[in-house]
């Protein structure tokens, strides 16, 4: 079986969704620069995951980066001002 792989970890994912969606305001006000802790951080996780285990049980995986934006919303940033 072949998955599409969805990856938020690529420098520019993230903010060509803030021009996508916020707008390009937004997405102005993000810059890049290179942090070498966050590099470690990223260089630990495992390069690919097996999620077969987890589909056959139900659980369902976002298919496009918005979708984790959104959940992340709903679930974490609801009711916090």
């Amino acid at each position: 079986m072949s998955s599409k792989r969805l990856s938020a970890t690529k420098p520019n994912a993230s903010a060509r969704w803030l021009s996508i969606r916020p707008g390009q305001a937004a997405r102005d006000r993000v810059t890049h620069q290179r942090d070498e802790g966050v590099e470690k951080i990223v260089a630990s996780w495992p390069g690919r995951i097996d999620n077969q285990r987890a589909l056959a049980l139900g659980f369902v995986a976002d298919k496009r980066f918005d979708d984790i934006i959104e959940r992340f919303r709903q679930d974490d940033m609801e009711g916090r001002s």
